[in-house]
């Protein structure tokens, strides 16, 4: 008796594909007024892809590092390692600072007692200001007092006006 265990799961993943709800991707394709939107399961994109698997991945490790890094900038501060606290804190801004500018108010809101790292994501935030002030998820989850700290920064890139109408 053979079975056939193929052709069943086959349909089976067909199924969740075209009549899923629980994506968790949204593929865009197309341009401009064209755009055709593809739901997917990302663990299908990277069974299917290895260049997504590797890229996952990576994403993945990058997050869970920094966020490890910051656990131990903690640890290291509740027990006086002010070396390692310096050391942690270049190491972030250095090394990892795609990660800490794309993670900046998380950054400023829970790790704005240490100064190296507050001060980059503070210029990091008024280089780039606009996107930052017009992102209301961003503004509002901001604490407010680094929040006037920004506005009151000489080196924000924005005409004060601008500030107000936005």
């Amino acid at each position: 008796m053979t079975l056939n265990f193929h052709s069943n799961l086959s349909k089976d993943l067909s199924l969740i594909l075209n009549n899923s709800d629980d994506y968790n991707v949204i593929i865009q394709v197309g341009k401009n007024q064209d755009v055709k939107e593809i739901p997917a399961h990302s663990v299908i994109l990277r069974a299917r892809s290895p260049y997504l698997k590797a890229h996952s991945r990576l994403n993945g490790l990058q997050k869970r590092l920094c966020e490890d890094i910051l656990e131990l900038l903690i640890a290291s501060d509740e027990l006086l390692l002010e070396e390692l606290v310096e050391y942690l804190q270049e190491y972030l801004i250095k090394q990892q600072n795609n990660w800490v500018q794309q993670n900046s108010v998380f950054v400023l809101n829970k790790f704005a007692s240490y100064n190296k790292l507050q001060d980059f994501c503070l210029e990091s935030v008024c280089e780039n200001i606009k996107p930052f002030i017009t992102s209301l998820e961003d503004s509002l989850i901001l604490d407010k007092d680094i929040f006037y700290i920004i506005l009151e920064r000489n080196d924000l890139h924005i005409k004060e006006i601008d500030v107000w109408i936005i």
